[in-house]
């Protein structure tokens, strides 16, 4: 049987043969659990004769049918088909001339076995009969490979020759003699090639009698599942003609090819009962043999084997038929009774006759007894094997090599191996809440928190996981998880080092370890979990709890994770309306001698209710008390209001149980009852439980008053829209959850008002029933499981958590850590390794520390004390100082986190009372509750006791011991214990270890070993020791014990190195052995600064110092005691020394120079000198350790070096500067500073202290307005360091950090005003600050003024302090001067500079022209200024774009002057109009001045505010000259509101115009005189500043007084040396260069220069006659004219008020385009209005509100983005000076061309009348 289906050919229970006639037979296959699939093929082979019907080709002879199920439908086909021949039948060779094949004999092979591989070849020898039957050449001779369906022979030819014979049947083989044509072929005609087809040697001689023919076939790739030994067919036919077969099976030799199996064991069934020691679990396995097992001659000829690994029991059996299967179990046959088992293996034997074919699946049941020992699934002693056996064709078993299970693809989803997991013991939860979900509101109910705890049985690396699941429940995603509260964990119960998440399950969480769990310690830690709602509440799935290793196999695992070990977790209805549990005293019985009184007070809530009762007590309290000591008597308990009604309780350990009892639910009961408080657990959690109904299962039960309501109503809750009879349903299940949760619901009211409902929730007795028709009333009966709650229980008055241990020991030496109520008589052993408290060396008769560890319950007062024994007998040699100082431990571990810290707060001393040593900590202050942690120095003992490890009778449970206690009162005749006192065995002293040590490494071995001391990094030591005794033991384990903050990986196996020590090729000193060869690391664990290393076989000899290499993380400091030990076996070591860390210390940002000497290292000779600097030189001082050639610096972000201005280094207080072509180089590489010797022969010292100067610029700016501190990073390196395979060129050494300096925002400008030339010293002067901050100046904020060293500052000015007459430098604090952005003075200054220029006159002739129609001249008036302004604006721009070509840069000096000029201009016009304002003449010439003040304030004022002041300045000069446009307006408005009368005389109104202009001409004085808004840079003698020390200002900006001479100068040098051509090319580019743009620039530029156009030259000339257009009566009319005044007035209000937003802060450029687009839209619509589009809209009142609200917009908007671009001009610190310049430059040109471009087309237009408003 064959298929190509993966699961093969199903296995048949059975067949049966019948003969319905004389001429048919019926052959059936049946299968039980096995199934035939669809689209699969499926092969079978039958032994048959053909009868004599069965002739031709193609004929129907037999007919295949696949039927139903035999017993319920036993005579159904499903399908039917005919099977066909595929060739004809030939008739047998028998007669004289046709071949008589007497025998194939097979040659060769061992004891009649011929074992066949891929490269083995097959012999046969051909006999024959009679000559007259003989074989003949070119006869065919055919071989049927059996199992046919188990051959795949390769398509094609092969090879084949007949072999000469030296004599007759038995002679030997020989040569070859002929060649015989060879060639595979397939029975089925398709896919089963087994055959071979021959033809023989034509030349070959006769086969009959004694002449027989040996022949060889090669390239015969046998099966690779193999077969048992076994026969085959061959035919001989006659030649040409291929008839006459003559048929024999072979003989001789059986042939044999070795046989394979696969086998594994399914995943998704079984293995219920997965568990150490666990009985009757049932695996499934399945089987795909590669071999037929056939047992054809007798009973048991073949069967197979199944083995387990070592500690199974194992019995296997078919598959049951009552048996729920899972889908992967579908579709497989199963084998039938027939197995045996012994010990752990399993046997099946087959019947005579039965055969299991080869490439057939099925599947076994395995019944398993686990071994009592847990297995890893991955562990090599867990393999499962599969061994086939059978006799084939021959007569002795021939047995198959074991098969090992596997995970095959072939097989689906099974595993290799099951692991065998070990048991969590004393594994328990407990929740903290035990209230469900409501399900009408899944999402309200919080998740609660469940402790839970377990006893690892097998170790987890980190990596490996926990596995949590809650079936029914859901942990969140991600699920959370934590630390239970400090005082659980101890050296017994330790800390989950954990990251939780969720799987796609939500109620199993998986806890990724971070650090390995250890095998027999326990671990607790909480998680988050949301409780199911009230459908999953009275029964649940139990809780399991699983480790699973790095690879996500299970480790160790609980079934059924119950509450305190007892009861599965199940859920209560409610929480009690009021609980309260406390004790009389809690100072443990041990300490007192005497119970506590327990008093709890519960009120349960809700309903009456009858049932039972349970009080759960933590491990560690204890009832046990007389019927009389129960005080039930509410009279006799405080706090109760009923006596208590269940009676007296029943007692168990810590459990009282009460029975079924009647409790009211507004009633608060109580009772008072002994209690025994022995510990605080740590092992279970601290938590009291009550639960009423604790074994209730019954369903909730209501009473339906309908037509009836509450009196009084209750609180309504839920509401539903009675839609249908479910919503009304819906609305009460929903209403009976809600009151069945909340402790005081007993009753619900339904209330009906129009198709709607509500319900109440009724509290008991509150609800008087009555009789309505609008309601329906609710009762609650009975409620099973009603109520619980859980209280956490106050901890005992008992030290906990003190442990004494050999620093590091692990394995060999156990310690044993008490809180109180541990048993005296059976302590606790645990492993050590893991505590905080050690000897930093356990070695008798040396100088160690030891670390105490100790938690205080009960805060010890200053009169108080903590007291430490030590131990008894041979421990007496522990010695400490008598004036003792206590040192705390720093947290290096998770567990230390909650630390607390005695230091200089406590006193110690030490003394002997009875020969035993003891220690007295007494506090300044109280020592409070908490965690302690601290180490003393301690000489050990300087011998061994002989008693020393023997077990005694002590409070401790060992030989000897540390006690802890604590008393109220160390004065005290009888000192009062605060807390149950504690005592913990000392740890066992070693023999002193020969010697130890840390060795050092030269360079190449540093490079080579990786040996890196730098901190925090990863470093490679090497380490030798030599014991004083030699040692062979099958294994011993060495422990290192590091400083402090050191940290060994957790698995350090990979950097622990016992051959190559110092290096690849390195040989060992001379004096230092390496280990022997068989040694091997059998496992290496790493806990912080401890790395414990087992060994095997240890073969060492004594005084041999072998050396070793390890794996370690640095320190990221040096720790306070740096010192190592080591222990081997019985033997410690010396504390020896560590290694120095390579870093750099001390390290300070030093400020300006303090000495002379200092001021010499700036002022040395030669360019360019310090005072060129435009900033003070970094200084850096820093420790080196070690000797270094160079150094290497990294500035911090931002930060520019410039060593090529000024670079110095040396010792502290010498450092000289770096000259070229010296011995000393400095410069930059790769953004770093080094500074290295030129020389490799020279060095700088380490252990000396350095300072380095090098000039440096700040960042130029910061992101946000807070000072900024980051740190400079620098290294030292070793320089080309030979060695033998090469040059080291740079070996690290040194590393370390400096914070620089908090760097702050850059004043927006600031000066020195000198008095007069004050030249000689000792002369008292007053300098004048000017300055200007970008953020604001709070009140108290301090102002740092440092002045040269020369300079003296002295007190005496009110506000001023000399803080360091040394380092002159002096703080102010401020009175909240205010930041640019928020000062009024400023602000107002340059906001009546505004007012005074721009366009103020111009809009003064605007409203002119609005309130004097005589002036308007019916429109023309305002195209006529307009022109006029057009044409002044371009001969102003003609002369700025000549002006560089020919004289060169416009100075500063110039640019002030020309906008003071402006200034004044702006007041003559407006005083001119006041005087003469009704003179055309006047108007026009005025116009002409108003143009010019308005195109040089955008050509000469804003370029100036936004270059050389603050860029944010622009905006108030804007708006001062928007503001303007608004004042004028208002003026003229309440001149004429209406448009025709007037209020005032137009003089009088240009007075008033007059007198503004004069405030800011006044103010520009004042701005000019002070340098009020100045930036750092703009301070030359033009802005009226005086020059500087160096140049303070911007980075990139050169002194521009000595630019502009030179460019001058250039002039006339030009010239005179090139033609006239050359010359104005020349002049012309550096014209257009003076207009250059930067890239970031373009777009805003642009876009502000057309917001001028669609501004002042589209909106301005058509406002007018777009205004008119609106009105629906006529031209001029009063409509039209409110439409014009009302929008003008609004535009002129919003420019200013557009440019004020500007000033606020800067604008993203997404929104500034967006902004800009909007204003074009704007004009748009008032083009549209003028030019008559859609005229009928904008008559309407609707569309003159859209005319006026678009006017106003397009001048607003207008206003804030051209102010706005020029405060990106001037921001842009980025950009250079120069090209900022220019872009002001360009702006300010093309804005005033491009206006007068458009107002002179427009304008004149409109002049003209070619523009006009038209008639209606």
């Amino acid at each position: 049987m064959w298929s190509d289906d993966a699961d093969g050919f199903p296995m048949p229970d059975g067949c049966y043969l019948q003969r319905p006639s004389n001429t048919s037979w019926t052959l059936g296959l049946v299968f039980s659990t096995a199934q035939l699939k669809p689209q699969r093929l499926y092969h079978l082979v039958l032994n048959g004769v053909l009868g004599d019907a069965a002739r031709s080709l193609g004929q129907e002879v037999l007919r295949l049918r696949v039927m139903d199920d035999l017993q319920s439908n036993p005579f159904h086909a499903i399908e039917a088909g005919p099977g066909l021949l595929r060739s004809a039948p030939q008739e047998p060779a028998s007669a004289f001339g046709e071949p008589d094949l007497l025998s194939c004999r097979v040659l060769g092979g061992d004891d009649g076995v011929l074992e066949l591989d891929e490269f083995s070849a097959l012999r046969v020898r051909l006999t024959a009969g009679s000559a007259l039957r003989a074989i003949r050449g070119s006869s065919y001779m055919r071989i049927y490979l059996w199992p046919l369906l188990s051959w795949r022979l390769g398509s094609g030819r092969c090879q084949a020759q007949t072999l000469c014979t030296t004599a007759t049947s038995g002679a030997d083989v020989s040569d070859t003699c002929g060649e015989a044509t060879c060639e595979t072929f397939a029975l089925d005609g398709e896919t089963t090639r087994a055959a071979v087809k021959l033809t023989l040697p034509q030349d070959m001689g006769v086969i009959y009698g004694s002449n027989e023919q040996s022949l060889e076939i090669q390239e015969l790739m046998p099966p690779a599942g193999g077969f048992f030994p076994g026969r085959f067919g061959v035919e001989i036919t006659q030649p040409l003609s291929d008839l006459s077969p003559s048929y024999r099976v072979s003989s001789g030799s059986l042939i044999y090819r070795a046989v394979a199996a696969t086998a594994g064991l399914l995943n998704d069934a079984g293995n219920q009962r997965p568990f150490q020691g666990e009985v009757g679990n049932v695996l499934y396995a399945k089987l795909l043999l590669g071999a037929t097992l056939f047992s054809a001659r007798q009973e048991f000829a073949a069967g197979l084997e199944i083995q387990a690994p070592s500690g199974y029991r194992c019995s296997a059996s078919n598959l049951r038929s009552d048996e729920t299967l899972p889908a992967s179990l579908r579709g497989h046959g199963s084998l039938q009774d027939g197995w045996s088992a012994t010990g752990s293996s399993c046997f099946y034997a087959l019947r005579e006759g039965q055969a299991i074919f080869a490439m057939s699946t099925f599947m076994v049941r395995l019944e398993v007894d686990n071994p009592m020992e847990p297995l890893l699934e991955d562990a090599v002693a867990n393999t499962w094997f599969l061994s086939l056996r059978s006799m084939g064709s021959g007569t002795s078993f021939r047995e198959a090599n074991l098969s090992a299970f596997a995970t095959a693809q072939s097989l689906g989803n099974y595993s290799a191996s099951k692991a065998v997991l070990g048991r969590l013991t004393d594994a328990s939860m407990q929740p903290l809440s035990y209230q469900p979900t409501l399900s009408f509101r899944p999402f309200e109910s919080n998740f609660s928190e469940i402790q839970v705890f377990f006893r690892a049985a097998q170790p987890v690396r980190a990596g490996g996981s926990l596995q949590l699941q809650a079936p029914g429940f859901d942990f969140g995603d991600p699920c959370q998880s934590q630390d239970l509260p400090s005082h659980y964990y101890s050296a017994d119960t330790l800390r989950l080092p954990q990251t939780c998440e969720t799987s796609k399950t939500p109620w199993v969480a998986f806890i990724e370890l971070r650090k390995r769990i250890f095998a027999q310690r326990i671990y607790g830690f909480q998680i988050s979990v949301r409780a199911p709602p009230m459908g999953s509440l009275l029964s649940a799935e139990p809780w399991q709890l699983f480790t699973r290793n790095q690879a996500g196999s299970l480790v160790d695992g609980v079934s059924d994770l119950r509450i305190g070990r007892m009861e599965p977790y199940k859920l209560y209805h409610r929480s009690l309306a009021f609980l309260q549990i406390s004790f009389s005293s809690l100072k443990p019985f041990a300490l007192s001698g005497q119970e506590s009184t327990l008093h709890l007070l519960v009120q349960l809530g809700g309903i009456p209710l009858t049932c039972v009762l349970r009080l759960t007590l933590p491990v560690g309290f204890s009832f046990d008390f007389p019927a009389t000591s129960f005080i039930e008597d509410a009279s006799l308990v405080d706090g109760a209001t009923a006596n208590w009604p269940a009676g007296l309780p029943e007692q168990s350990s810590n459990v009282l149980t009460w029975p079924s009892t009647l409790y009211q639910p507004l009633d608060v009961y109580g009772f008072l009852a002994p209690v025994t408080l022995r510990r605080n657990p740590d092992e279970s959690s601290n938590s009291m439980v009550l639960e009423f109904g604790y074994d209730e299962v019954d369903e909730v039960q209501w009473e339906i008053l309908r037509t009836t309501g509450c009196e009084s109503s209750c609180p309504s809750t839920f509401a539903q829209s009675l839609e249908d009879a479910t919503a009304l349903q819906h609305l009460r299940d929903t209403c009976r959850e809600a009151c069945s949760l909340t402790y005081r619901c007993a009753e619900i009211e339904i209330v009906f008002a129009n198709n709607a409902a509500s319900c109440g929730i009724c509290t008991f007795n509150i609800c008087t029933p009555t009789p309505r028709g609008d309601a329906e009333l609710h009762r609650l009966l009975d409620l099973p499981r009603p109520a619980a709650a859980v209280q956490a229980a106050p901890l005992l008055r008992a030290l906990l958590d003190a442990k004494v241990r050999r620093h590091g020991s692990r394995g060999d030496i156990v310690t044993v850590t008490w809180s109180v109520g541990v048993i005296t008589e059976s302590p606790l052993d645990v492993e050590i390794g893991f505590s905080a408290v050690s000897f930093r060396t356990a070695r008798v008769g040396a100088t160690s520390a030891v670390r105490f560890t100790v938690r205080l319950v009960t805060a010890v007062p200053p009169r108080g004390a903590l007291l430490i024994q030590g131990p008894e007998a041979g421990y007496r040699g522990f010695y400490f100082s008598e004036q003792c100082e206590v040192q705390d431990v720093l947290p290096d571990r998770p567990d230390e986190s909650l630390l607390q810290t005695m230091g200089a707060s406590v006193r110690c001393s030490f003394f002997r009372r009875e020969g035993l040593p003891r220690l007295q900590l007494r506090p300044t202050d109280a020592l409070l509750a908490g965690l302690y942690s601290f180490e003393l120095p301690v000489q050990n003992p300087v011998s061994l006791d002989a008693t020393q490890a023997a077990e005694s009778d002590t409070d401790c449970g060992a030989a000897q011991c540390w006690s802890f206690s604590t008393v109220e009162d160390v004065s005290a005749t009888v000192p009062v214990q605060l807390d149950r006192g504690l005592a913990v065995p000392s740890p066992d002293l070693l023999q002193p270890m020969a010697s130890a040590g840390l060795m050092n490494a030269n360079a190449l071995q540093r490079v080579l070993t990786n040996r890196n001391d730098q901190p925090g990094s990863v470093n490679n030591l090497v380490f030798f020791f030599a014991l004083s005794t030699a040692m062979t033991q099958s294994s011993a384990t060495l422990l290192l014990t590091a400083p402090d903050f050191f940290v060994f990986a957790e698995d350090c196996r990979e950097g622990f190195v016992l051959d190559e020590v110092f290096g690849k090729s390195i040989p060992f000193p001379s004096d230092i052995y390496p280990f022997p060869d068989d040694l091997r690391i059998d496992e290496c664990i790493g806990d912080q600064e401890q790395a414990s290393v087992q060994l095997k076989p240890v073969v060492l000899q004594a005084e041999v110092s072998y050396a070793f290499r390890v794996r370690v993380r640095n320190p990221p400091s040096s720790p306070v005691t740096n010192t190592w030990s080591l222990t081997l076996g019985s033997e410690a070591s010396n504390l020896f020394e560590s290694f120095t860390l390579w870093q750099i210390q001390d390290g300070e940002f030093l400020s300006q120079p303090t000495s002379p000497a200092q001021e010499e290292v700036l002022q040395s000779c030669g360019p360019p000198p310090a005072s060129a600097l435009r900033w003070p030189p970094v200084r850096l001082r820093f420790r080196v350790g070690s000797g270094f050639q160079q150094l290497r610096v990294m500035s911090p972000q931002g930060w520019q070096l410039r060593p090529d201005l000024f670079c110095a280094f040396g010792p502290a207080g010498m450092a000289q500067r770096i000259w070229p072509h010296t011995n000393i180089s400095c410069g930059l590489a790769e953004n770093a500073l080094k500074i290295r010797v030129v020389s490799t022969e020279d060095a700088w010292m380490g252990s000396a202290l350095y300072e380095l100067w090098v000039a440096a610029a700040p960042p130029q700016s910061l992101s946000h307005a807070t000072p900024v501190t980051a740190e400079w990073q620098l290294e030292t390196y070793r320089l080309e360091i030979p060695a033998e395979e090469g040059v080291i060129e740079e070996l690290i050494y040194d590393l370390g950090s400096i914070p620089g300096p908090p760097l702050h925002p850059r004043l927006a400008s600031w000066k020195v005003l000198n008095p007069g030339m004050q030249i000689l010293g000792g002369v008292r002067m007053n300098v004048t600050l000017i300055l200007q901050a970008i953020n604001a100046l709070q009140a108290n904020d301090e102002l740092v003024i440092t002045s040269p060293s020369s300079f003296r500052m002295e007190n005496g000015t009110a506000g001023w302090t000399v803080k360091d007459p040394v380092r002159q430098w002096a703080r102010l604090k401020t009175m909240g001067l205010a930041n640019g952005c928020g000062s009024s003075f400023t602000f107002i200054a340059f906001l009546s500079v505004g007012t005074s220029c721009g366009w103020f006159v111009v809009n003064s002739l605007y409203n002119l022209v609005a309130n004097e129609p005589k002036i308007a001249q019916g429109g023309a008036m305002i195209g006529l200024i307009n022109q006029v302004g057009a044409i002044a604006g371009l001969i102003l721009c003609s002369m700025f774009g000549v002006y560089p070509i020919f004289c060169g840069k416009l100075s500063k000096r110039m640019e002030v002057w020309g906008s003071s000029i402006l200034i004044v201009l702006s007041l003559l016009s407006l005083v001119l109009l006041a005087i003469i304002w009704d003179a055309p003449a006047v108007v026009n010439l005025c116009s002409v001045f108003g143009s010019i003040v308005g195109h040089g304030s955008i050509l000469l004022l804003f370029p100036l505010i936004a270059i050389n002041y603050s860029g944010w300045l622009v905006a108030p000069v804007r708006s001062g000259t928007d503001l303007s446009s608004m004042i004028s307006a208002f003026l003229a408005e309440a001149q004429t509101s209406d448009g025709v009368n007037q209020r005032f005389p137009t003089w009088l109104l240009f007075t008033l115009y007059s007198i503004i202009s004069c405030c800011g001409l006044v103010a520009w004085t004042v701005i000019l005189k002070y340098g009020i808004g100045l930036r750092a840079h703009a301070t030359d003698e033009e802005l009226g500043g005086t020059p500087r020390f160096g140049n303070t200002g911007h980075p990139d900006v050169e002194s521009e007084t000595s630019t502009e001479s030179k460019s001058n100068e250039s002039i006339s040098e030009h010239k005179d040396t090139k033609s006239s051509g050359a010359f104005v090319r020349e002049r012309l580019a550096i014209g257009l260069q003076s207009l250059f743009c930067p890239k970031p620039l373009v777009a805003p530029v642009a876009m502000a220069a057309l917001t001028q156009i669609t501004q002042w030259s589209i909106a301005a000339n058509l406002g007018e006659i777009g205004a008119e257009m609106c009105d629906p009566l006529e031209c001029g009319g009063t409509e039209g004219r409110f439409v014009f005044r009302l929008s003008l007035t609004l535009s002129q209000i919003l420019v200013p008020l557009g440019s004020l937003v500007s000033s606020v802060g800067a604008c993203p450029r997404w929104l500034f385009y967006c902004i800009s687009l909007l204003q074009y839209i704007s004009c748009g619509l008032v083009c549209a209005a003028a030019l008559g589009l859609w005229r009928s809209m904008w008559m309407t009142a609707g569309g003159q509100a859209l005319f006026i609200s678009s006017f106003a917009l397009c001048g607003m908007l207008e206003g804030y983005v051209i102010t706005m671009t020029y405060r990106y001009i001037g921001d842009a610190e980025s950009i250079p000076l120069a090209q900022r310049h220019s872009a002001g430059a360009l702006l300010s040109i093309a804005s005033v061309i491009l206006v007068s471009v458009g107002s002179l087309i427009l304008g004149g237009a409109v002049a003209n009348g070619d523009i006009q408003c038209i008639d209606p």
